[in-house]
């Protein structure tokens, strides 16, 4: 997996939500919180210095830019394995607009806590992974505008309580994945501008949820919408 990189011309936002532990682990909580942060900015180019404030001299993350703790318990993530799978805790991962090059980390489905993920608007390449659809809690995915390649993981169909997805401009190829029909909370869905084949599947417009429907400059069979609006050509 390669290693993302960022010249982070915007302040790159990673916003944290933490959790209640017992008294006895926040200490080892607070230091691994810290060194996983640190990781992640080791796994980064930051060369507007927008995360000059995340240093190992600086004990207090939760003061990092781009850090939000919650008043309650402001000094626990979890337990981590890696620079981002181990956030555990993490619940909103916000990187868009920021230039990154890579790959969608595979290990961000270790974040089973994670709620909404927005890669929007960057350089990313590679595939999108199919352990995402195992994020049990994700109701917001972006990852339009990049150039992402492949299929869509056809495990985004277990996304449960999904309510908005964005996949549009990338390099993405191959059928549309029955299950995203069954995506009962699913209110928008833009795929437009990929190279996407086949048809529609017919229970997209059997969605009581669904709002919006973009598969346009695609190679997809149209069908008339009922009870969502699809994206113009």
């Amino acid at each position: 997996m390669a290693t993302l990189r960022s010249t982070l011309t915007l302040l790159l936002l990673a916003l944290l939500t933490f959790w209640p532990v017992s008294p006895s682990s926040s200490l080892a909580g607070e230091h691994s919180d810290r060194e996983a942060l640190l990781a992640f900015k080791e796994a980064l180019s930051d060369d507007s210095g927008a995360l000059s404030s995340w240093n190992g001299s600086s004990s207090d993350f939760c003061r990092w830019a781009g850090v939000t703790c919650s008043r309650r318990h402001p000094s626990r993530v979890g337990r981590f394995r890696a620079p981002l799978g181990r956030l555990r805790r993490l619940r909103f991962l916000q990187l868009a607009y920021n230039s990154l090059a890579g790959e969608i980390p595979a290990d961000l489905s270790n974040c089973s806590n994670l709620v909404s993920l927005s890669v929007e608007v960057n350089e990313l390449h590679g595939g999108i992974p199919s352990g995402l659809g195992s994020l049990s809690q994700l109701q917001v995915l972006y990852v339009g505008e990049n150039n992402i390649v492949g299929r869509i993981p056809p495990s985004l169909g277990n996304l449960s309580v999904l309510e908005s997805m964005a996949l549009y401009q990338n390099k993405l190829e191959g059928t549309i994945p029955e299950g995203l029909s069954r995506l009962r909370y699913l209110r928008y869905i833009q795929a437009g501008r990929n190279s996407l084949s086949g048809t529609i599947p017919p229970l997209f417009f059997n969605m009581s949820s669904l709002q919006y429907l973009g598969f346009s400059s695609n190679r997809v069979a149209r069908q008339a919408a009922t009870g969502c609006r699809e994206a113009p050509a």
